[in-house]
């Protein structure tokens, strides 16, 4: 999938949050203590019985990527951050395919992530951001009754989705920090 604007991928968000709920068994078959968080022994468990050959230190570094706030758990949205980076470590084989269920949320989530990533550099810049709504604030700049431009509302906007976006106020958005946001746009909640 192509990602050409924002809309685009907005459009594809409440079929992202019904796949992303639909882990919700998942979240519940690896949580065995039934705590509401994924530890790492439970997780490396899951793995294994999803039938997902990773390397163990490569299982250790997704679920310390995956958990966002340092809190050494999983809650159910850093979950679906560790699915989605499980998914992307995936085998390529022939064959059944651990997580194939999830293949077009997780193509949204790539395709939208790499539009705004203009420099390939595997983390989102600001100046990214506001490149990538910056052009479509001056496709809507062209409508009547809009006084955008290049200091108008847009570009506040786009600051705004920056800032929204960039979870940990380092300045740039990494894959993780994005999904969990994409799973906010989406509607996704830490409990049904």
């Amino acid at each position: 999938m192509e990602v050409k604007s924002l809309d685009q991928v907005l459009l594809k968000l409440p079929a992202v949050r019904e796949t992303f709920n639909g882990c919700r068994s998942v979240f519940k078959a690896t949580d065995k203590d039934g705590d509401g968080l994924i530890q790492l022994a439970e997780f490396k468990q899951s793995a294994l019985n999803m039938q997902l050959h990773l390397p163990d230190q490569l299982l250790e570094d997704v679920y310390n990527q995956a958990d966002l706030n340092n809190s050494h758990t999983i809650d159910f949205r850093e979950f679906i951050v560790l699915l989605t980076l499980v998914w992307l470590l995936r085998p390529q084989s022939g064959g059944e395919q651990p997580l194939a269920g999830l293949d077009k949320a997780m193509d949204t989530v790539v395709a939208a992530f790499l539009w705004f990533d203009k420099d390939n550099s595997g983390s989102i810049e600001r100046e990214e951001v506001l490149q990538a709504l910056g052009a479509e604030d001056v496709a809507s700049s062209r409508a009547p009754h809009h006084s955008g431009g290049r200091h108008g509302p847009g570009r506040s906007a786009s600051k705004h989705r920056f800032q929204e976006m960039n979870l940990l106020k380092d300045g740039k958005v990494t894959f993780p920090e994005f999904v969990l946001c994409v799973e906010s746009w989406a509607g996704v909640e830490d409990d049904e």
